[in-house]
């Protein structure tokens, strides 16, 4: 419920914390601890050409000094709006559910806003997008402490600013940092400031080496570690950023799903510390999880919703075993029928965020498995297994999500520009994981001499040469942060430039790999089929259909989409269609053009393209194998920096939704979309299934290798009754 607040520019916040001075600021009543005997070096991982083992290296803090009076909590919010404020004033929204929660002289929260070009939050006066401004909300008061230019929230120093301001002014037993907003994962990062103006372009993210220099320069003035960082944005529960936060605080809790729009409940926060300001991070971070998935019990979107609570005392042990299990895992590689196998096996498991040609690609899995899928080819992967799940301390999972580990990794479905691959290198866990991966690039580039990457080794003679193209003796992934003297932060540097060859010019869509023995056709029995050939059998990775409606006067095939209706054998390499006749709907009647998204052991998981009161949009629908559909929601896609959109509700009553759908020219092969008639929402939103219309279609299979190129075989033409019965293939 929203409150009606006095705004105090420059009044005391009388607590146990402290007082203000004559310039509005905050200082603390008791005098910080000594400084003990610590050891700042910066996050170092290491394997050596000699024995391949695991070396870690953190910041050390030597014996941890608590930084403020017992039984105290501070939450530190990094609330970068984004167009989550502009478009839908989710930022301003979790303030009021702070404000709404139990009130404690022993907690509060600290605020930093900015990187929105509007601010919802209207009281006495606006929160003004050109500013970055920092409150303290406690006791059911929200109080404005420091005002000043926009700096990007997607800049390391701002964070750093605020957190050194935040630690220096509102030190507490229990600190925790909670960074809000999108997120992309390991490559893309979290946080990107929209607000643009003559000094800052928008869509500034903050990368994980950036994350690592903001806060390693304010845990150079810490005595104590926070005890978790958080991160209420999509996708961010990853080993990449938990290997990096490992060093600053206890726990970490973290999304590798994109979350719903409405994100953490602040409310069921506030109320937890208030009820025990003397608890840890452990019970804290359960209760985030519990009241995370429990207030989207009432809506689809549950469905998606997962959250995960890291014991990160317990990463560099996983850190090691993952490394060991990465080296078996590229020495399987080497031949290239298993590389086939594990390849196709990955491909196959949870994935988050997207990644399909329609939505765009995020380029994270599920860890665990992962591991389990490569586990086969793998001799020892039980260990790397048993070490997550002490790493993975808790976790709640919506039904979309009900086998993932908790915990996602890095890995390329789609190969990204070089820009985008040298920072996957830079922030990579292991080499031998990194060279793994490398096996995917080489074959997405290089697809007439694919077998060539599988004839040499790590051990290169006398030198050693990880995947990176860099002969060294010893792989090194520090994050490599260097020091100003003049304003006291640690600034990343840039990553080095090693994947220029993703950028040559390549030509997707023909696979040289995707052969047959036979030519998909249809056969006496009404089957519309193919068999590959061993090359085939060997590369191929999914095979998928395709339906068409042909405008006959436009000469345009216009795709009705994608369907998983295919049966067949990876021995045999002989595949069918299951293709039934039917296809998914909207209440009136209009078919949707659809996207495999991922299979489950359920169903399967599609995306929709539309325009929802004309904005563009996706459409999130399960259709699962006992026929029932379910509308997930609505889904902004991946954008151009990376970045995930959260989940947005379901279309209301009275909202319109128009179809669109992709087509290309029979002849010319240009591309276009097409548009669907008007629908409007009554009531709650149905989508259905029904029988295509009696008339004719066009079908073809669309099949992808191990490497993400793909091809589409010649469309065929159909005949359906409208009755269910089975299609008849006019020719082949």
């Amino acid at each position: 419920m929203k409150r009606w607040l006095t705004w105090l520019l420059l009044a005391a916040l009388l607590s146990i914390y402290g007082c203000t001075n004559q310039a509005g600021e905050t200082v603390t009543t008791t005098n910080p601890p000594p400084q003990n005997t610590r050891n700042m070096r910066q996050l170092n991982l290491t394997v050596s050409k000699d024995d391949g083992m695991m070396r870690i290296e953190r910041p050390s803090l030597g014996d941890r000094i608590p930084m403020g009076e017992q039984d105290t909590w501070t939450v530190f919010v990094y609330l970068c709006g984004s167009n989550l404020e502009s478009n839908w004033s989710c930022a301003s929204n979790d303030m009021y559910e702070i404000l709404d929660g139990a009130y404690s002289n022993n907690v509060r929260f600290v605020v930093e806003t900015g990187g929105s070009n509007i601010w919802h939050f209207v009281e006495d006066n606006t929160i003004p997008a050109d500013r970055n401004q920092r409150f303290v909300i406690q006791n059911g008061g929200v109080y404005r402490m420091w005002d000043g230019e926009h700096a990007p929230m997607g800049d390391s120093r701002t964070l750093a600013s605020f957190l050194k301001w935040g630690v220096e002014n509102y030190a507490s037993e229990h600190m925790a940092v909670i960074l809000w907003d999108h997120g992309g994962g390991s490559v893309s990062g979290v946080c990107y400031d929209e607000y643009e103006n003559e000094h800052h372009g928008n869509y500034d993210l903050l990368s994980l080496t950036e994350l690592d220099a903001a806060l390693l320069s304010v845990f150079q003035d810490m005595t104590d570690k926070f005890e978790f960082i958080g991160f209420d944005a999509c996708l961010m529960s990853t080993i990449e950023t938990a290997n990096i936060i490992a060093s600053y605080a206890d726990y970490m809790i973290a999304s590798p799903e994109s979350e719903p729009g409405d994100g953490w409940d602040y409310t069921a926060l506030a109320n937890v510390l208030a009820a025990s300001p003397d608890s840890r991070a452990y019970e804290v971070g359960r209760q985030i999880c519990d009241s995370y998935y429990a207030s989207y019990a009432n809506g689809n979107s549950q469905a998606m919703a997962t959250l995960s609570l890291l014991d990160l005392s317990n990463v560099d042990k996983f850190l090691t075993y993952f490394n060991d299990f990465a080296k078996e895992l590229y020495e399987s590689a080497q031949d290239i029928g298993r590389m086939s196998y594990i390849s196709r096996a990955i491909q196959n498991i949870d994935n988050f965020g997207g990644n399909s040609p329609n939505e765009g690609y995020t380029n994270m899995v599920d860890i665990g498995l992962m591991i389990d899928a490569c586990s086969p080819y793998v001799n020892n992967s039980s260990l790397a297994r048993q070490s997550l799940d002490d790493l993975v301390a808790y976790k709640v999972m919506g039904s979309d999500h009900s086998s993932t580990s908790g915990l996602s990794v890095f890995y390329p479905l789609k190969i990204g520009s070089s820009e985008y691959m040298d920072k996957a290198a830079g922030i990579s866990i292991s080499p031998w994981y990194l060279s793994f991966t490398d096996i995917q690039n080489n074959g997405a580039i290089y697809t007439d001499v694919a077998y060539a990457y599988y004839n040499h080794s790590l051990d290169n003679g006398e030198t050693w040469n990880p995947g990176t193209g860099e002969e060294i003796d010893t792989w090194n992934s520090s994050q490599d942060n260097s020091y100003n003297e003049t304003d006291g932060y640690y600034q990343s540097q840039e990553p080095n430039q090693v994947y220029t060859y993703t950028d040559d010019d390549i030509h997707w869509g023909n696979s040289p790999f995707i052969t047959f023995d036979e030519y998909p056709q249809a056969n006496a029995e009404g089957e519309y089929y193919c068999r590959l050939d061993e090359m085939g059998k060997t590369f191929v990775a999914d095979i998928k259909a395709k339906c068409y409606e042909l405008n006959h006067e436009e000469k345009d095939f216009i795709e009705l989409g994608e369907t998983c209706q295919i049966y067949g054998s990876w021995e045999d390499g002989y595949f069918k269609d299951g293709f039934d006749g039917t296809w998914i709907s909207l209440p009136d009647g209009q078919n949707l053009a659809i996207y495999v998204v991922e299979r489950r052991p359920d169903g399967v998981a599609y995306s929709s393209p539309i325009r929802l009161n004309g904005e563009r949009k996706f459409l999130r629908l399960n259709w699962y194998y006992d026929g029932h559909i379910e509308a997930i929601g609505i889904w902004d896609g991946v954008d151009e920096t990376g970045t995930a959109s959260r989940i947005q509700p379901l279309p209301q009553q009275g909202e319109e939704i128009v179809p669109i759908y992709y087509a290309h020219n029979a002849i010319t092969k240009e591309e276009s979309t097409y548009r669907g008639t008007p629908y409007i929402v009554e009531g709650n939103l149905e989508i259905i299934s029904s029988y295509l219309e009696a008339g004719e279609y066009w079908y073809n299979f669309y099949i992808t290798d191990i490497f993400g190129d793909w091809l589409e075989t010649e469309q065929v033409n159909l005949i359906t009754d409208g009755k269910g019965s089975r299609p008849i293939w006019a020719y082949g």
